[in-house]
Parts: C-alpha cells; sequence; structure tokens
C-alpha cells in the first residue's frame, strides 16, 4: 500500500474539553470521544482504557459529510507512530472499525481515500497515549494516591 498525498484532520471535538460535572474537582475518564474533520470526510473516535490495562481500544467511523449515503466498506485503517503500523484494521459497510493498540508516542491514523486520491490522516497527539502517572497507575491499579 502507498501512501497517497494527505488531507491533514482538524480536531472538532474532544470531551476531554467539556466542563466537569458540577460538583465535581477531579474526575478520571477512562474512554475519550474525539470527531476529526479533513475535507468531506470526518472520523468520530472513541477510545477505551480499561483500568490496570496497558492496551486502549479504538473504536471508530469514518463518514463522508457531503455525500452520507456513499459508503467506505473494507478501507484500511492503519494507526501509526513514525513509519510503523501499530494496528490494522479494516472498516465494515457503514465505515466503522475497531483496534487495540498500546500507547505510545506520536500516533496518527491514516486512511487512504483512493476514489479521491488523497489520505486522510489524523494526528493523535495528547489523544491516544498516556502520560506518566497514568502509564504508572494501569501498571499498578491497586495504589493509591500518596502509597
Amino acid at each position: 500500500m502507498h501512501i497517497l498525498p494527505r488531507m491533514l484532520g482538524r480536531l472538532v471535538y474532544d470531551s476531554f474539553r467539556d466542563p466537569m460535572p458540577e460538583g465535581v474537582r477531579v474526575q478520571h475518564r477512562l474512554s475519550r470521544q474525539a470527531l476529526y474533520e479533513a475535507g468531506p470526510y470526518s472520523v468520530d473516535l472513541q477510545l477505551e482504557h480499561e483500568r490496570g490495562s496497558l492496551r486502549v481500544t479504538l473504536v471508530g467511523q469514518i463518514a463522508n459529510r457531503k455525500q452520507p449515503e456513499s459508503r467506505l466498506a473494507d478501507a484500511p485503517v492503519l494507526l501509526m507512530s513514525g513509519n510503523v503500523v501499530v494496528a490494522l484494521a479494516f472498516s465494515n459497510e457503514l465505515g466503522e472499525f475497531q483496534m487495540e493498540y498500546e500507547p505510545t508516542r506520536h500516533l496518527r491514523l491514516y486512511v487512504p481515500l483512493e476514489p479521491l486520491g488523497k489520505g486522510m490522516e489524523v494526528r493523535l497527539k495528547g489523544l491516544a497515549s498516556r502520560n506518566k502517572k497514568q502509564e504508572l497507575a494501569a501498571r499498578h491499579p491497586s495504589r493509591k494516591k500518596g502509597n
């Protein structure tokens, strides 16, 4: 598979930017939703971190906003770190896909869109990786703050 010229996805929604419920000072969210747009396409992503695990489940859907009836079945979806493919999935008849991975730096999602002669790239900076506190908590779920 060759890399086509890229359309960069622009983040238009991130659930971590939503205000916390009234009266809540700290919330340890284990799931996150984000929506990216590039050209006529959008990618809706849901990331799930299972407590005590280093793995992340990424569920998404690719859609053509200008032609919603056009389907993106069997489109390859690559999760990459640099030039290394970390995970690979194929979209179903509704444009949905799912994959699991261990977080690493510089992750990006790439979907070749052959009919356009372009590929959609979504840089997941800060969205799909964990910070050091999250990694430590995942490795040692029984540890509590201050122990």
